[in-house]
């Protein structure tokens, strides 16, 4: 990942992106807890999101403002296809990031036909 110079840097555009993530944050931790019964693709994002957020962005700390978030990441963390697909010795940041995207598509492949089959079938 390329990152601008620091002195390239715009607080105000930070600020405000900043801004969206916590907006988003805020909304996905209403609507969370309708979902933690059952995994769809939207929790699947959701569980992915979180963790990758958690990864490349320690600073923000979404998890004591977000309690249903942090409660829903906790539980989803259990889940065998999360323990299973972890980046493991992954020694650089690139590389953890790849593996993050390897996580998000296996979880999608592995758990999105059983949830849409009985998404729609329900």
């Amino acid at each position: 990942m390329v990152l601008r110079p620091k002195e390239l840097h715009w607080p105000g555009w930070l600020d405000a992106k900043k801004a969206k993530v916590d907006s988003g944050l805020g909304q996905l931790n209403e609507e969370i807890v309708a979902c933690r019964d059952f995994i769809t693709l939207a929790t699947i994002a959701a569980g992915c999101a979180l963790s990758w957020l958690e990864f490349r962005m320690p600073e923000i700390q979404w998890r004591t403002e977000h309690r249903n978030l942090a409660n829903f990441l906790r539980e989803f963390e259990q889940r065998q296809s999360m323990k299973h697909t972890l980046p493991q010795n992954a020694t650089t940041a690139d590389t953890r990031a790849r593996h993050h995207v390897a996580r998000w598509r296996a979880l999608a492949v592995f758990q999105a036909p059983q949830s849409l089959g009985t998404a729609l079938s329900g």
